[in-house]
């Protein structure tokens, strides 16, 4: 705990769901995306890489190759984790992140699906600062399922092993998603 840039984190997403009301409390970067019945969304996501992929956006187009090992990054990243619980909320065990848990209450009877995903089910974009494309994941749901949305993302990963056209931190990240459909 005396060292913030070394502590672990996590992020959450979670929903309740009571009979006529569904309930939500998040932190972190794993997105929410609640699509109500008007085809309307209501989305939870924390984008705390953005200057991040500036620099490495930067670095793509200085050719470097391993852009991790590369010190300006490494203190990027150091710099990230020391904002956590400052400017943005993870779980890394401070009482500090209790401050940026979100909650949110909505009428049952308005939700058509929820969605709840890690960060790896995001769609790569191409440069920083561009926003997520929360539609195009709804609308590849509707199309074929979480399946569909995760063969896509992988589609686009695999496409730019190095991850220089999309721009993220390696080629897959964790995937993990759940829909619940009404």
């Amino acid at each position: 705990m005396s060292n913030k840039a070394c502590l672990w984190s996590t992020s959450a997403s979670v929903v309740r769901i009571n009979d006529n009301s569904v309930e939500y409390l998040a932190i972190g970067d794993s997105p929410i995306i609640i699509v109500n019945k008007d085809n309307k969304l209501d989305v939870y996501f924390i984008d705390h890489d953005l200057e991040s992929m500036i620099l490495w956006d930067k670095m793509v187009k200085e050719g470097i190759v391993d852009k991790r090992a590369d010190k300006r990054m490494q203190a990027q990243l150091s710099r990230t984790r020391l904002r956590s619980n400052v400017i943005y909320g993870f779980l890394n065990g401070e009482n500090e992140a209790l401050n940026f848990v979100k909650t949110a209450n909505y009428p049952k009877e308005n939700i058509r699906e929820i969605l709840l995903f890690t960060d790896g089910m995001l769609i790569p974009n191409e440069g920083p600062g561009q926003p997520e494309d929360f539609n195009k994941i709804v609308e590849l749901f509707e199309q074929g399922g979480l399946k569909n949305v995760k063969s896509y993302v992988r589609n686009l990963e695999n496409s730019d092993p190095n991850c220089n056209k999309y721009l993220r931190f390696k080629q897959h990240d964790d995937l993990t998603a759940i829909a619940i459909t009404f």
